[in-house]
């Protein structure tokens, strides 16, 4: 039993006739009266009672049409729901970033989101990067966001949205400093503690040598301020210090537009983001796509 078949027997019963149900569903007749008949004896039963100008429901044609009748009410109920959805986002949204993202880019995507979707309650979590992508993995988030990431599973797919302009800055008094400017305040170690490479590292040990992590932290707000405080150098993103440069608090140590690391979403790979989830990350890519000019 096939769902056409049940669906050219509804017609015909519902409008009395197979010429009827031909007009309606743009079907040949003939092939309407086929699929109605492989129907009857894959049921092992008469469903209708044919006469020349009109057909009559058996008694148990009358049951199966009942039930006909609620199949594709239903039917006709998703497609009611798939249009809304692609017109309509509300209720809650759960996603997470890394510390930066959430605290420096997500509130700027936040405000043109919910100017056009204000019935959607976003909720956006930060941590540590292996634990997010575990419950990104296990489902308990619908996607993430992050500039650096660990060794993924085959079940997580990364997408690079954009690159993200970074500044390696030192505190504006210190620029001459040589200890300070040896001090990297670190990061990645923290959010994966297998990371062995630090690129940023390496480029400054072709200009200074024995460039080292002094101090160690998640939060690139908490690294802004250790090196206005004079604690060392770090890399951040150009948006989060341009404020600090043009007051001349802090410095860059390289010219602007020497750093940069890709923004990636991150999801998994059998999981079918909701329409809240589209619209959010379509917004994002919407808004950076002019990031570089605006910095």
């Amino acid at each position: 039993m096939e769902l056409g078949h049940l669906k050219h027997f509804y017609y015909v019963a519902k409008l009395g006739g197979f010429t009827k149900a031909s007009k309606e569903l743009m079907v040949q007749q003939p092939s309407i009266s086929k699929t109605v008949s492989q129907l009857e004896e894959s049921l092992e039963m008469k469903l209708l009672v044919r006469e020349k100008r009109k057909v009559y429901l058996t008694d148990i044609g009358e049951e199966v049409y009942k039930h006909c009748d609620n199949i594709f009410k239903e039917i006709d109920q998703i497609k009611l729901i798939s249009t809304k959805g692609k017109l309509e986002c509300n209720g809650p949204l759960t996603f997470c970033a890394s510390e930066p993202i959430s605290s420096h880019f997500v509130p700027q995507v936040h405000k043109s989101f919910l100017d056009q979707y204000p019935h959607v309650v976003p909720a956006c979590f930060s941590g540590f990067a292996m634990d997010l992508f575990n419950k990104i993995e296990n489902g308990y988030f619908e996607f993430g966001l992050f500039f650096h990431t660990p060794a993924p599973s085959s079940r997580i797919h990364i997408e690079n949205v954009c690159q993200i302009p970074y500044d390696l800055v030192i505190k504006s008094s210190e620029y001459q400093n040589k200890n300070i400017i040896r001090s990297f305040i670190g990061s990645r170690e923290v959010d994966n503690t297998q990371t062995k490479t630090f690129p940023t590292i390496s480029r400054m040990n072709k200009d200074y040598r024995n460039v080292q992590i002094k101090i160690s932290s998640n939060s690139l707000t908490s690294h802004k301020n250790m090196v206005l405080e004079g604690l060392g150098v770090s890399v951040l993103p150009a948006r989060m210090v341009e404020n600090e440069i043009k007051s001349k608090k802090l410095k860059r140590l390289y010219p602007k537009g020497t750093f940069n690391f890709p923004l990636k979403l991150v999801t998994k790979k059998t999981h079918y983001l909701s329409r809240n989830a589209r619209a959010w990350i379509e917004t994002m890519k919407k808004d950076f796509k002019g990031i570089k000019a605006t910095l």
